[in-house]
């Protein structure tokens, strides 16, 4: 505006003068217009995304969804980092429970796994609570090797009160890398036992006997020589008494838990798991080569129970199960056989006998019992084709009986099947033959009723008179009949004495 004034106002200048300045003038104020034109298209186009910018700062519509869309990575990596830490600091120990259970194939594999998912967590140690008569030897040595190759210090803790580390159990708990007992409890008992009759040796077998031993006596004395090795090799680095642990294998001594523990062969009596834990709290061991302290006290436990399958195989793999389930078997075939097309009788027996197997199979067995219980089975089954006056059930019975008290090998009395088991069973057994034996001699007795045999003792009365031949109503038939009492009347009451073909011999009934 004073550039206007100046240019208009000045009488000195020339009116080219004045019209170069308001030239000047108005392309100034051209651009100045364009320029404002120009920022306000700018602005106009601009403002509906600056709008939504300051919707979505201030919380829009949308504004929630993004915001937790863009959390959830921050979310996932707090509490996978959090979660780490907690682990890190969080300490456990891992309990597995054997308790009045047989180291067989089923409670290896428990052990095991047991020993694996410690290894996989990380657990600060694992507690086996044992009670256990022994067991099998290549089950015992499966679980000793993989105790002595564990990563994880392995504690055993013969207990509740009353338990009984004996036999394969001294074994697993010289192999701990920390042994205990609670109070009353007991250890030892730990030589082997040999399987199958006495075979002794001679010379018209090729094998003389050493110092006049038999075959199966030189077997054990190898087979001990080999078990004290091995208890003594794992009890050596855990700083346990040997002498005491091949004494244990070769003449079968026993100690109790202060004994156990004044001689060296446990390292505490605990009354309780918890007691357990705070008095080995600290302790020193070695793990695979490396010097590890435990820190018990602040760990929490965690039970790792039987799977239900491992529950199931250990069940049956009972005697007394296994017993009972071949003599379900048993039943059920043969009721099978001798009524064909019962079809559930044949499906239980089936499954029983195949559960059988599988439990014999784990168990020691005496081929012996098992032939002598199949002969009983058989002469009883005998018994009802061929009439032999209850002989031959009697026999069954008594063949049965001997090979259900001979049908674990003797060298585990452990294993054996109690009476209690046996007299129920055999009675049982007993009285369904019997029963059978009894309605099959009852049939043989019973009158005849169909057939030509069947007529002999049936009344009826003539429908002619009877000289000595006639016509009789028997049975609601009219039937050709002679009359052995001379002449009967018409309409007289008759009865059959005879049957020949279709022609009948009657009496008089008087």
């Amino acid at each position: 505006m004073q550039c206007q004034i100046k240019l208009r106002g000045s009488p000195s200048t020339s009116g080219t003068q004045r019209r170069r300045g308001y030239g000047t003038l108005r392309e100034m104020t051209f651009h100045r217009h364009y320029r404002e034109a120009t920022m306000h298209r700018a602005r106009r186009h601009t403002r509906p995304h600056t709008e939504q910018a300051r919707a979505f700062r201030e919380g829009g519509a949308h504004g929630p969804l993004f915001r937790f869309v863009g959390l959830v990575p921050a979310a996932i990596l707090l509490t996978t980092f959090s979660g780490s830490l907690l682990r890190s600091d969080t300490r456990t120990v891992n309990v597995i429970r054997l308790e009045d259970e047989v180291i067989n194939p089923v409670t290896a594999r428990y052990i095991l796994r047991g020993i694996d998912r410690s290894e996989k967590e990380g657990a600060e140690a694992l507690v086996l609570v044992l009670d256990t008569p022994g067991g099998l030897v290549t089950s015992m040595k499966e679980i000793v090797t993989r105790m002595v190759n564990s990563r994880v210090p392995i504690i055993v803790y013969v207990a509740p009160r009353g338990a009984i580390s004996g036999s394969a159990g001294v074994f697993i708990t010289m192999a701990s890398h920390v042994a205990a007992m609670a109070p009353e409890t007991s250890i030892g008992a730990a030589h082997p036992v040999s399987a199958g009759p006495e075979q002794p040796g001679g010379k018209e077998e090729g094998n003389e006997p050493a110092n006049g031993k038999s075959n199966r006596e030189v077997l054990d004395e190898k087979m001990t020589n080999i078990l004290v090795s091995m208890v003594k090799s794992v009890a050596k680095p855990r700083g346990r008494n040997i002498e005491w642990a091949e004494e244990a294998v070769r003449k079968s001594i026993a100690a109790t838990a202060e004994e156990a523990l004044k001689l060296k062969v446990v390292e505490y009596v605990a009354n309780s798991l918890t007691d357990l834990l705070k008095k080995a709290d600290g302790a020193t061991v070695q793990v695979m080569g490396e010097t590890r302290k435990l820190n018990l006290t602040s760990a929490s436990t965690q039970e790792i129970p039987m799977r239900w399958s491992e529950q199931f195989l250990a069940t049956i793999s009972n005697p007394q199960i296994a017993y009972i389930l071949m003599t379900i078997a048993m039943l059920g075939i043969v009721y099978e056989f001798m009524n064909p097309g019962a079809i559930f009788p044949g499906i239980v027996g089936g499954i029983s006998l195949l559960l059988a197997m599988f439990s014999l199979s784990m168990l020691p067995i005496n081929y012996a019992g098992v032939a002598l219980i199949l002969l009983g089975i058989g002469l009883m089954i005998a018994d009802i084709k061929v009439p032999s006056a209850g002989l031959l059930t009697v026999g069954g019975v008594i063949a049965f009986l001997l090979g259900s008290v001979m049908l674990v090998d003797p060298a585990y009395p452990f294993l054996r099947v109690p009476w209690r088991v046996i007299i129920p069973t055999v009675v049982i057994i007993a009285s369904f033959f019997a029963f059978c034996v009894g309605a099959g001699l009852k049939a043989q007795k019973a009158r005849v009723v169909t057939g030509q045999e069947g007529m002999v003792g049936l009344m009826g009365r003539t429908r002619t008179a009877m000289s000595p031949d006639g016509q009789v109503f028997v049975h609601g038939e009219l039937w050709g009949a002679q009359s052995l009492d001379g002449d009967i009347e018409k309409d007289a009451r008759v009865v059959v004495v005879e049957s020949e073909g279709l022609h009948l011999k009657v009496k008089r009934i008087q």
